[in-house]
């Protein structure tokens, strides 16, 4: 409710003005630049630009939708600016064009199965020792929608949305943090990485360390001989997996379970190394 309200009125702020007509062209420039930009084609091509509507004759100063929606996000991204001096945001990410709720929507979370489950940021800290998290995290909000780089300090307080996984723990630019990939692509945040402060509160920074948990790593134990060769030919395992049949990871030389889909285990090889096997 909160983060809808402050949308609200972000949207009547920027409504209410009234722009003169090198303002309109200046805002209507930047738009087009947007539009062309890699976000803008990504927009685009995923759908999430805003349905063409017929708008008439619009008055001296007034804006179409596309403008209205872009200076609105324009105008939170600057305000986010303002608030959290840790972190960078920007309109330069596929959801420019996108409503608050049109955003929170758009969001898919993440299913694991079979998991074990931790609570705080000391417990979610030494799993990541072992192994990445999932992690559900308050993401429905213009802090994530429009995150472009730095340690985020600050939520808005709303509930949990979204599952993503966090991969390791450190220090940035002065600043404790957890770091968290996500599943918006390369395009946004930091290549896809977003970095959430440590050390704040038990939840920890938007939820982070309210719900984490892993898929349980006892994983099925490798045959204690090479198996005898069918008599058939069938394609060969990808790569060295130790007679694995799905998901391995070879830091561990594990072969791990069921919940380990495909493509839980191919999200997770640019980081952990894993390989999708088949035979």
């Amino acid at each position: 409710m909160k983060s809808i309200a402050c949308l609200l009125l972000a949207t009547s702020a920027v409504h209410g003005l009234r722009l003169s007509a090198q303002e309109k062209v200046d805002l209507q420039a930047k738009l087009e630049a947007w539009k062309a930009s890699q976000a803008g084609k990504q927009a685009e091509a995923n759908g999430f630009l805003p349905p063409k509507t017929e708008h008439g004759n619009l008055e001296d100063g007034e804006i179409d939708d596309e403008l209205l929606r872009f200076a609105t996000t324009q105008k939170i991204v600057d305000d986010l600016n303002k608030q959290h001096k840790g972190a960078v945001f920007s309109t330069d990410n596929q959801f420019a064009l996108m409503t608050e709720d049109e955003f929170a929507a758009f969001k898919t979370k993440v299913s694991v199965g079979k998991s074990v489950d931790i609570q705080g940021e000391s417990a979610l800290q030494s799993a990541l020792d072992k192994q990445p998290v999932t992690v559900v995290v308050e993401a429905g909000n213009n802090v994530w929608r429009n995150y472009k780089s730095g340690v985020v300090q600050s939520c808005p307080g709303a509930q949990s949305d979204h599952a993503v996984i966090a991969v390791g723990y450190g220090t940035k630019d002065g600043q404790q943090h957890f770091k968290i990939k996500n599943s918006w692509g390369t395009g946004w945040g930091e290549q896809g990485y977003i970095y959430l402060k440590r050390g704040v509160s038990s939840k920890g920074m938007c939820n982070v360390a309210e719900m984490p948990s892993y898929p349980a790593l006892s994983g099925k134990s490798q045959p204690s001989s090479e198996p005898q060769p069918p008599s058939k030919p069938t394609k060969m395992p990808h790569g060295n997996c130790n007679g694995c049949n799905g998901c391995y990871y070879p830091a561990a030389s594990q072969c791990l379970t069921a919940d380990y889909d495909k493509k839980y285990c191919e999200y997770l090889a640019p980081e952990f190394g894993t390989q999708w096997c088949t035979s």
